[in-house]
């Protein structure tokens, strides 16, 4: 129960210090989710990059995502998402630097080891697991936390 505490300051304090995107609702279908979906961990990270303006819906930032020159493959709204695409997603908003195989065959895969490399993403793991809204929430921090400690 205390986790879920943490976590629901955490992303509380991700919204506030964000966006005002991150609605109440928004944040609980988050939190409650076994199986995060392709457009909400879209509008999630997005929301975290400052990519998407404040009040942003999920079709915003899908619109959003489809401008930028990001090889992330089709997926629909309603898709799970694994970490390995969750990972790429990260990497690519955030324009994390990847090691020397990202930067020869950017993909999931290698955005998966990144990011866990760095221990945003804790163990055990795999890139096609699908990922849990905690989890989410929990590398999201991670990562804003890293960005912030780099300003």
């Amino acid at each position: 129960m205390s986790r879920f505490l943490i976590m629901l300051v955490a992303l509380s304090a991700l919204a506030v210090g964000s966006a005002s995107a991150l609605t109440n609702e928004f944040v609980d279908r988050i939190l409650e989710s076994e199986s995060l979906t392709w457009g909400d961990a879209v509008l999630l990270v997005l929301t975290g990059a400052r990519i998407v303006p404040d009040g942003a819906t999920i079709e915003d930032a899908i619109a959003a995502r489809e401008l930028q020159d990001w090889n992330l493959g089709r997926y629909t709204v309603e898709t799970p998402v694994t970490l390995g695409a969750y990972a790429y997603l990260l990497m690519q908003a955030f324009r994390l630097d990847g090691g020397m195989m990202y930067r020869i065959a950017p993909g999931p895969r290698y955005a998966f080891r990144e990011l866990r490399y760095r221990d945003f993403i804790e163990r055990p793991a795999a890139p096609f697991w699908t990922v849990s809204g905690e989890r989410a929430v929990q590398v999201l921090e991670r990562v804003l936390a890293s960005e912030e400690a780099s300003w």
